[in-house]
């Protein structure tokens, strides 16, 4: 680390991450920072275990394992395949969602008017 070797930061941040796990978040910040893209999914995975929330947009899960992906990191890769995937499942759901409170108001507001009159 003192020499600044990008994985070292990862290394040293899982072999501390039990017993110090913002310390550990640290330290994959830190190998973010110098371009290593195994911290980068291990911050990924922090994030994701709810050990720290992203500090900006380039910290977002998504964000993190793309840029490691770019950086040829295969689990990342696979990892973001399944986080897009998640994403689309999600707006696809909240779509249904909203169709169907759409039409339960339109329902309620059909049953007012018939009250009204």
């Amino acid at each position: 680390m003192r020499l600044r070797y990008p994985a070292a930061y990862d290394n040293l941040g899982w072999l501390i991450e039990k017993e110090n796990p913002s310390k550990a978040v640290e330290l994959f910040r830190n190998g973010v920072r110098l371009g290593d893209p195994d911290a980068m999914v291990s911050l990924a995975e922090m994030i994701d275990k709810g050990r720290t929330v992203p500090l900006n947009q380039s910290e977002t899960k998504l964000a993190l394992y793309a840029r490691a992906a770019q950086l040829g990191d295969s689990d990342a890769a696979r990892a973001l395949q399944v986080e897009q995937e998640k994403e689309i499942q999600q707006q696809q759901q909240r779509a249904i969602q909203f169709e169907q409170q759409r039409r339960a108001m339109e329902m309620f507001q059909g049953i007012l008017r018939g009250v009204v009159r």
